[in-house]
């Protein structure tokens, strides 16, 4: 390769698409991880139309300084 020949790209493999319902299980699997303990309304074996996060992991300080942890959290 020459000085004036641009180095080639290299691209990671593409990803495998994914189903509705795996996506589904991927991100609950990643919200519960964070503590979100995650419940997915619907259907089983169906992508649902909402994923209801049933803890808050910032609730100790939302207790005490709500009007700055939520909307700083909901920013997110």
């Amino acid at each position: 390769m020459s000085l004036d020949e641009p180095e080639p790209i290299i691209r990671a493999p593409p990803f495998h698409q994914v189903s509705d319902r795996e996506a589904v299980d991927r991100l609950t699997d990643l919200l519960a991880d964070l503590g979100f303990d995650p419940a997915a309304d619907g259907a089983p074996g169906e992508a649902p139309d909402r994923i209801r996060l049933r803890h808050c992991r910032f609730l100790e300080l939302a207790e005490e300084y709500g009007q700055i942890i939520c909307p700083l959290h909901w920013a997110c």
